[in-house]
């Protein structure tokens, strides 16, 4: 549940004074109240992402005796609520003249926390495209000091790494029953002047790369990259968006062998070629 993330992630900010809707009259400083003001069905954007589902909108209060403490445990809010998928939405100063205390209030909004899902009546068999996220995930996750997601992030902690299928289209014919072609994408946030670097590591990783499937994918093709400069807190940072596209068979490949392999190979020339012209064969090579 993302109440239970959200008190766990507050209470680490400022040693377990962290209380839902109500601050205590006894309580010690700095410290944080949070609670739901709002869920409801909506639609929205993310980054360059829109979305439709549940929404819900969480107030963060944070309570200090020093403005700029308040405001440092502000910033390290807005970045641990980034890991846990809250968009920042406003923000404002306070101050409670009786208790000499100063606050900033924050809303954050939440997608999908509240949303219903049919219980699982069995595991499903992990499709051939899951065992290729999968695999495309932890071997892009290796790269030094970089964490790995797999949802589109708000505010990322950085450096990481966002892997994200695109769109899947029915692959050429030649490709084989049940071939689809895969659009893939990585983006890359990083502080700026590195995440090209960054972008880098990935580009070369994704090259050539059948991510330990063998003959069921075929090599990366389409690989290109480019650049955006967005801000985190009020600090730039880059993003880059590594695109490939990669076909994967879903059903066994036509060229897979099958049969007995031949021992011996005959040869003939035309127009003595044909059922007809079977003994004009001569052997060529034999086991």
């Amino acid at each position: 549940m993302i109440e239970i993330k959200i008190q766990q992630t507050l209470s680490a900010l400022v040693d377990d004074r962290a209380y839902p809707t109500i601050l205590p009259e006894q309580a010690k400083y700095p410290a944080i109240t949070y609670h739901r003001v709002n869920a409801a069905q909506g639609s929205g954007r993310i980054n360059t992402t829109d979305i439709t589902g549940q929404n819900s909108v969480f107030q963060v209060v944070i309570w200090s005796k020093n403005y700029g403490q308040a405001h440092l445990l502000q910033k390290k809010c807005i970045t641990e609520f980034a890991g846990l998928g809250l968009q920042l939405n406003s923000s404002a100063d306070g101050f409670e003249p009786e208790k000499m205390l100063h606050s900033v209030i924050m809303e954050f909004e939440c997608w999908g926390d509240l949303a219903l899902t049919a219980d699982r009546q069995s595991t499903p068999t992990k499709s051939p495209i899951k065992q290729f996220l999968h695999s495309v995930r932890q071997q892009l996750s290796g790269i030094s000091e970089t964490s790995l997601s797999d949802y589109q992030l708000i505010q990322p902690v950085l450096p990481t790494i966002v892997v994200k299928l695109q769109q899947i289209k029915p692959a050429d014919d030649w490709n084989g029953p049940g071939a689809v072609k895969c659009f893939m994408a990585a983006h890359c946030y990083h502080q700026v002047g590195y995440a090209e670097d960054l972008a880098a590591q990935v580009s070369l990783k994704i090259n050539a790369n059948q991510w330990d499937l063998g003959e069921a994918l075929d090599y990366p093709t389409d690989i290109s990259a480019d650049q955006q400069v967005m801000t985190l807190g009020g600090e730039p940072y880059e993003r880059w968006q590594i695109k490939w596209q990669q076909v994967i068979r879903t059903e066994a490949s036509i060229w897979q062998d099958s049969g007995t392999p031949p021992t011996t190979v005959l040869c003939s020339d035309a127009p003595e070629i044909g059922i007809p012209h079977e003994d004009d064969y001569r052997v060529v090579s034999s086991k």
